[in-house]
């Protein structure tokens, strides 16, 4: 009978262990009851500005002039009516600071596929851009870190208020890339990193 009874204890432990270890990782920065299904979200696109571009396929003048203004413009184009509220774009400062992208962010050598140490102070410096004072709402930037082979699309994701630069949510991974050819190969990536902050405004919103 013990016996019987240290083999279920133990049974039990381990199946709570597994349980742990398949849980979902939380996002880093996730605040409950700030969201609402009535605000409009503003997706102001994707960052390019610091991304470390690296595939034998990419070419500076087709990927710098071309392709990053499509994939700023369509990262959300699938999921755009799936957000627990009106989500608008406004993509003025995002392509503006794209257009700045230079040659030197396309590498010869493979980087590496860690991602960024994020602090609090380098996420405010992100969303600066987009802060006012003369805004309202809550906004949703996606900052894209590397997009690289075999690695795919390194990202993290922040939900901040466009006046007082709170940080609402934020969180960090890297999106699934594939597809046929690399413009849709690194779009696809981004949009698994867009359909992520999708599920977790949706688990925020009341």
């Amino acid at each position: 009978m013990r016996a019987t009874r240290t083999m279920v204890t133990l049974a039990l432990v381990v199946a709570v262990a597994g349980c742990a270890l398949r849980a979902k990782p939380k996002a880093m920065i996730s605040r409950e009851g700030i969201l609402t299904h009535g605000e409009t979200l503003t997706y102001v696109g994707v960052d390019f500005s610091r991304t470390v571009f690296y595939d034998q396929y990419f070419q500076f003048a087709d990927v710098a002039h071309g392709k990053i203004q499509s994939w700023n413009q369509r990262a959300l184009e699938d999921i755009q009516g799936q957000f627990p509220m009106p989500v608008t774009s406004d993509l003025a400062v995002s392509d503006k600071l794209n257009n700045k992208v230079s040659e030197r962010a396309f590498v010869t050598t493979p980087p590496d596929p860690a991602k960024w140490a994020l602090t609090d102070s380098v996420v405010h410096q992100e969303i600066t851009p987009w802060v006012d004072k003369k805004q309202s709402g809550h906004a949703l930037l996606i900052v894209a870190e590397q997009l690289s082979k075999p690695s795919g699309v390194v990202a993290h994701y922040v939900v901040f208020d466009r006046r007082s630069g709170e940080i609402v949510l934020l969180d960090q991974l890297t999106g699934n890339a594939g597809g046929f050819g690399i413009h849709n190969y690194y779009l696809n990536g981004l949009k698994d990193v867009a359909n992520h902050a999708r599920k977790a405004i949706a688990a925020l919103v009341r």
